[in-house]
């Protein structure tokens, strides 16, 4: 797909965000069961979390698909989504409302990160191309265009030891490219070619030259120089049969050597960066679920969420004493649930962001 044709796709989707429910064309848009929902009792009760209030009225994106829930580490109760289509926003309330920012070259977001010195400066993927902004989403500029415009920056992290330097995660059909900047996104040069496809690179925030990579065929990966060399974690894991297919990566928040680990094969812990592991037993067995999300509670970390599709149903699950024991909860959507953000100084107050098919 031409960069021309996503984007003119994208302005239709953006257009149809701004209509609001109904009918276009005589064809019936998607069920407003998307979006995202917040509980505020840990899970017991959920509300659909969508409301964004214009000045022609209060519209929604109940009918999105979210892409992505990503925190703001300068203010709690911030939160940025970014939907397949409908546009990137944001909330300072937690949920409780929303406003969008960017235009059409905004209209579909994969990743979004803040800046963890300059409050204002936020970085955002859209498709094959990085944008950044300095006065809070007020104005965007394009910061970098991948080598080929079909392929896709999938994840960017900035090093929490210098906002300088900026990880992008690319994906070029069945290959990643890790590319990094030390100019705030301003130039970038190829770190390091992995042989599959990268879904995140997690950066440890209390050892910044450590990172870890995500991958979908090849499992979890580990640098300890900043991503110059990396090493697959294939010995350590090869007792876990799908654990190669990997899914979702969480650093314990407190002790960042604790990693929680997703993949084909189910949940697995680790207490010592990777270098051994434990299955943590779940309501499924091994291989049945597909996790989408997994999320710690930043208080007690003891407490986890993810979210999987068992056998075509989308679940919610949780547990508060490390994986022992699990409880389901059930959302008002049939939908996909696709994120999970946790309120750092309210973890009661949960977001789910959802999505209508697969990614």
């Amino acid at each position: 797909m031409s960069r021309q044709t996503y984007f003119n796709m994208a302005a239709i989707a953006g257009a149809l965000l701004v209509l609001g429910a109904g009918c276009v064309g005589g064809q019936k848009q998607a069920s407003p069961d998307g979006g995202v929902f917040k509980t505020t009792d840990g899970g017991e009760t959920w509300r659909q979390s969508s409301a964004v209030p214009t000045l022609g009225g209060v519209r929604s994106f109940a009918t999105a698909n979210v892409l992505t829930l990503a925190p703001d580490p300068h203010h709690t109760a911030t939160v940025y989504a970014g939907t397949a289509g409908d546009g990137l926003l944001v909330t300072n309330t937690n949920g409780a409302e929303w406003r969008r920012v960017g235009g059409q070259e905004l209209a579909s977001v994969r990743a979004v990160v803040v800046d963890p010195v300059e409050p204002c400066t936020w970085y955002a993927s859209a498709f094959s191309r990085v944008f950044k902004t300095r006065d809070c989403g007020r104005v965007w500029k394009p910061t970098y265009d991948t080598a080929k415009p079909d392929q896709e920056v999938r994840a960017i992290t900035v090093a929490p030891n210098n906002h300088n330097r900026v990880y992008l995660t690319i994906n070029d059909q069945e290959a990643g490219v890790l590319v990094v900047s030390t100019d705030g996104g301003a130039t970038g040069s190829v770190a390091f070619r992995f042989p599959v496809t990268v879904r995140s690179i997690t950066v440890d925030p209390k050892r910044p030259s450590r990172l870890y990579a995500v991958t979908d065929n090849r499992g979890l990966w580990v640098s300890e120089d900043a991503g110059s060399a990396w090493r697959e974690l294939k010995q350590e894991l090869q007792s876990f049969a799908g654990a190669r297919r990997g899914w979702e990566l969480a650093l314990d928040p407190i002790d960042s050597q604790i990693l929680w680990y997703a993949s084909s094969y189910g949940l697995l812990r680790s207490a010592d960066s990777g270098a051994t592991w434990a299955a943590i037993p779940l309501l499924t067995a091994p291989g049945e679920a597909r996790i989408y999300a997994l999320a710690v509670n930043p208080q007690q970390t003891a407490e986890l969420y993810y979210s999987a599709v068992v056998g075509g149903k989308s679940l919610l699950y949780k547990t508060t004493d490390g994986g022992a024991t699990w409880k389901t909860k059930k959302l008002p959507s049939a939908r996909i649930p696709t994120a999970i953000r946790i309120q750092s100084d309210k973890p009661a107050e949960v977001l789910v962001g959802t999505y209508l098919q697969q990614r």
